[in-house]
């Protein structure tokens, strides 16, 4: 009886010995609490000192520098126990982000030092046609061109309209205008403004005509994404019909550009030239555009357009309203 007690005695201590030795043969992949750990947090900073506690939401450690912190669980890359080895490990990949940061910011500062162009521009095109009762086609080409500083702003736009239906051409005329404003400083409602256009249309009695304008404007609104402005100018409108005639004209106008977002943007004015002796005598210009960018980082875009002149005196056999409707494909450059 005795024998077999120590014998089972014996067969439980050398059991104990024997699991106590294969639990500190083991290696733990886990850091334990007040054990000596290395704190990875975003950025590439590392942190020495005992691990007090970690959950989902926090990671609490002893400094010997900068005692108890309380790092957010989403700030913490890495947490290892600090073996020579974890330490080697971890301040290289701590030098590689850190010098990976300093070329990516380096970088950046370039870019943004570089000097940025004053000058964008878009071409766009429009193309339709029909083969029913009759055959019907129109191409409509465009040309726009910005300008932009702090004091200036010079605006090009050329529109080419051609409209053929059934054997007749319907429809075949050119529309140009030159437009530059100087602002009397970086912040000034104020400006002074001078505005050319040209028309030529094969089915118009005039055929050419030319309208030059100046005079002051106020911005109603002047942010990064939208301005609104008011003008008063004066200046007239040449017509060539075989003979030479200069209407002295006033003008009155207002625009609108506003950026919506990075996608859409908006451009629109309203302008009206009476003749200055005769103010039932006018011409009334109304322009807008809506762009719709297909994608933030794509140059193409598609565009929206109405052209409307009307002219109250158009003379003989002439038309009051000369209305343009286009959707086009754009390229921004």
């Amino acid at each position: 009886m005795n024998m077999r007690c120590t014998t089972a005695i014996l067969s439980i201590l050398l059991g104990s010995i024997a699991s106590t030795t294969q639990a500190q043969d083991t290696p733990s992949s886990e850091p334990a609490p007040a054990e000596e750990v290395i704190v990875q947090v975003k950025g590439g900073d590392l942190i020495h000192g005992k691990l007090i506690g970690e959950n989902d939401d926090s990671v609490v450690v002893v400094s010997p520098v900068l005692g108890t912190i309380t790092l957010p669980r989403d700030q913490v890359e890495t947490v290892v126990k600090n073996t020579p080895d974890a330490a080697a490990i971890a301040s290289a990949k701590a030098e590689a982000e850190k010098v990976a940061a300093a070329e990516a910011a380096k970088k950046a500062a370039e870019e943004a030092a570089k000097p940025k162009s004053p000058w964008k521009g878009m071409a766009n095109i429009g193309f339709t046609y029909s083969d029913a009762s009759s055959v019907t086609s129109s191409l409509n080409l465009g040309l726009n061109l910005e300008r932009k500083t702090d004091l200036n702003t010079f605006l090009f736009e050329a529109k080419y309209f051609y409209s053929y239906d059934d054997g007749s051409v319907t429809d075949n005329d050119v529309f140009v205008n030159g437009d530059e404003t100087y602002y009397f400083s970086k912040k000034s409602p104020w400006s002074l403004f001078g505005t050319l256009t040209y028309q030529w249309d094969a089915f118009e009695l005039w055929e050419h005509r030319l309208s030059p304008y100046a005079g002051a404007g106020y911005a109603f609104v002047r942010d990064d994404d939208l301005t609104w402005t008011g003008r008063f100018g004066a200046g007239g409108t040449w017509e060539y019909d075989g003979s030479r005639n200069f209407d002295p004209q006033f003008l009155f106008q207002t625009t609108v550009n506003w950026t919506i977002d990075k996608t859409q943007s908006f451009q629109g004015s309203a302008k009206i030239a009476p003749k200055m002796t005769e103010f039932s005598n006018y011409i009334l210009t109304i322009q807008a555009n809506y762009q719709l960018r297909i994608g933030e980082d794509t140059p193409f875009s598609l565009n929206f357009s109405v052209l409307n002149i009307y002219d109250s005196l158009p003379g003989p056999d002439g038309n009051n309203n000369d209305l343009k409707v286009v959707v086009s494909l754009g390229y921004d450059f």
